[in-house]
C-alpha cells in the first residue's frame, strides 16, 4: 500500500511549495533526533516526514505520487518515476545520524624497552598526551541545536538536473552551512568552551612486559584509550616495543651468544 505523504506532513494536495516546506520544517524540528535522544519512535517519524518531503518537494515525484503508475511505482514508458539515488548514499531522506554510540580513539605509540626487560619481564612507565571528547556535550561543543535550514537537516545539498530523453542527473555535496552535520548549535558547551574535546596531558601509563617478549611486538591495553561518546566503549592503547640495544662491551661470549639467538 502506497503511503499518503500529504497526510504524513499534515497538508492537502493543493498546498504550495512554500507551505510544504513550512510544514516539513515544523515537524522536522519537533521530531529531530537531537530533540528526542534515544526515542526510536521519534527517529522513525523523522525519517518518514523526511521521505515525504523528499517526494512532494520534487515536481516529478509529486506527480507520480498523485498519479500512481499501474506498474507499482516504476513506469517504463514515463520519465522521473525511478530514482536510483533516492535510497542510496546520495538519498535525501536519510540525514546524518546523531546520538549513536561511538568508540573512543585508539592511542598508538612506540616505546623503547631494555633487553633485560624483554628477556626477563618487568614494567615500563611512560606518559601520553591526547584529546578526549568532552563528556558533557559528547564531543559536539554544544548542548542545544536546531535543524540547518540550508540543507533541511540532511547534511547534504542535493541538486537534480534534467538531461532530456528521460534522463536526470543528481549531485550531492556536503552542506557548507552546517559542515555536513544537518544542524547548527544554539549554545556553547561550558565544560569544553565549545571545543568539543578536553586535552589530557602527560597521563602516566604502566606497561607490564612478560618474559621473552619479542622485539617489535605490539601490546594492547584494552579500554585504556580515549573515552567513547553516547555510551560507546573507550578505545585501546597499542604499544609497539622496540629493544634499546645495550652496550655489549661488558658481556661475556656466552651472553653474546644468547643475545644472537633472540
Amino acid at each position: 500500500m502506497n503511503k499518503d505523504y500529504y497526510k504524513i506532513l499534515g497538508v492537502s494536495k493543493e498546498t504550495t511549495p512554500e507551505e510544504l516546506k513550512k510544514a516539513y520544517r515544523k515537524l522536522a524540528i519537533k521530531y529531530h533526533p537531537d530533540k528526542n535522544p534515544g526515542d526510536v519512535v521519534a527517529e522513525d517519524k523523522f525519517k518518514e516526514i523526511s521521505e515525504a518531503y523528499e517526494i512532494l518537494s520534487d515536481p516529478a515525484k509529486r506527480n507520480n505520487h498523485d498519479n500512481p503508475s499501474p506498474f507499482g511505482g516504476f513506469n517504463p514508458f514515463g520519465a522521473g518515476n525511478f530514482d536510483p539515488f533516492s535510497q542510496g548514499p546520495f538519498g535525501g531522506n536519510r540525514g546524518p545520524r546523531h546520538n549513536v554510540p561511538r568508540k573512543g580513539i585508539d592511542i598508538k605509540l612506540v616505546i623503547g624497552v631494555s633487553f633485560s626487560k624483554l628477556l626477563f619481564g618487568g614494567e615500563e612507565s611512560f606518559n601520553v598526551s591526547y584529546d578526549n571528547p568532552c563528556q558533557a556535550c559528547n564531543g559536539k561543543g554544544a548542548t542545544k541545536f536546531e535543524v540547518c535550514e540550508a540543507c533541511e537537516g540532511r547534511g547534504m545539498i542535493i541538486k537534480r538536473q534534467s538531461m532530456g530523453q528521460h534522463m536526470n542527473t543528481m549531485t550531492s555535496t556536503p552542506c557548507i552551512e552546517c559542515r555536513g552535520t544537518g544542524r547548527k548549535s544554539l549554545d556553547k558547551c561550558e565544560e569544553c568552551e565549545g571545543k568539543g574535546n578536553k586535552s589530557i596531558k602527560d597521563r602516566e601509563i604502566t606497561l607490564k612486559i612478560l618474559p621473552n617478549t619479542r622485539d617489535g611486538a605490539v601490546l594492547r591495553l584494552s579500554g585504556q584509550g580515549g573515552l567513547g561518546v553516547y555510551g560507546g566503549p573507550s578505545g585501546d592503547i597499542l604499544i609497539k616495543v622496540q629493544m634499546k640495544w645495550p652496550d655489549i662491551s661488558g658481556f661475556t661470549e656466552e651472553e653474546l651468544n644468547v643475545i644472537k639467538k633472540l
